[in-house]
C-alpha cells in the first residue's frame, strides 16, 4: 500500500480492515464482499445514486478518513 495514502482512498481503506470486518461492512453498504473486491475496490464499476448513497454511509460508519466528495472522485476519476 503507498504509505502516502494510508487509507486516504476507498481502496486502501477497505483493504485497511480486518477480513472478519469486512463482511460487516459490505453488509452495511447494501452488497457483498465479492460485489466490493470485484468491482468497487479497483473502481471498474460506478455505483448508482442510490448504492453509492449506501456505500458512503458504511464508510462513514466504520471510520473512512475521507469525505463524500473524496470517495466520489476515487471512482470518477477512474471512469474518466
Amino acid at each position: 500500500m503507498d504509505t502516502n495514502t494510508c487509507a486516504r482512498d476507498f481502496k486502501a481503506f477497505y483493504r485497511s480492515l480486518p477480513v472478519e470486518r469486512r463482511a460487516a461492512f459490505a453488509s452495511a453498504a447494501n452488497t457483498t464482499t465479492v460485489y466490493i473486491e470485484t468491482h468497487l475496490v479497483y473502481a471498474r464499476k460506478v455505483p448508482r445514486k442510490a448504492s453509492m448513497d449506501a456505500l458512503w454511509r458504511a464508510c462513514a460508519d466504520f471510520g473512512a478518513p475521507f469525505s463524500r466528495e473524496e470517495l466520489l472522485a476515487f471512482f470518477y476519476a477512474k471512469a474518466a
